[in-house]
């Protein structure tokens, strides 16, 4: 028998990825014209799309985003949950273990690549940008922080993700 333990990464995280879509927005790109975006973003997907689906906000950096994090999940008209990492390795996991990823941090969007995660790229400035394309993703997953149209365009990428999440 295989040792599971043997087994490529990738192989052994789809069979435990969960129906959740993780978020991570730096604290010091939330604005209260963004968060209401997000909001009417996600409630769309989830009335159209994915009804079922566990939303998560999720801080890297406890100094910066924890308090986003929490602002974001108070702000939000369904149930959501909240993670505060502590440890690099349960932030790995959790990234790894969800089936879409949505970050304008991009450590976060670094691991959700590296574990074959479906991401959608907040962009705020060219790094994330440069990331997302050398990731070949379609430009759709990448919109700007500073789009006008955010929600149809995060709502639209969300949608996307969650396709290509279906196929892993």
């Amino acid at each position: 028998a295989e040792d599971p333990g043997q087994r490529p990464l990738q192989k052994r995280l789809a069979k435990e990825v969960k129906n959740r879509l993780m978020f991570f927005i730096r604290g010091e790109d939330l604005t209260e014209a963004l968060e209401v975006q997000i909001k009417k973003a996600l409630l769309r997907f989830r009335r159209e799309v994915s009804p079922d689906i566990e939303i998560v906000f999720a801080s890297m950096n406890r100094k910066k985003d924890e308090i986003t994090a929490l602002k974001l999940s108070d702000a939000m008209p369904f149930p959501t949950n909240r993670l505060l990492f502590t440890s690099g390795q349960k932030l790995s996991w959790a990234i790894a273990s969800s089936k879409i990823v949505v970050s304008s941090r991009l450590h976060a969007l670094i691991t959700a690549a590296s574990a074959n995660r479906p991401f959608v790229a907040l962009c705020h400035d060219p790094k994330l940008e440069a990331f997302a394309k050398e990731c070949m993703l379609p430009q759709k997953l990448y919109p700007s922080l500073s789009s006008c149209d955010l929600e149809t365009k995060l709502f639209e990428a969300l949608k996307c993700a969650f396709c290509e999440a279906q196929k892993i």
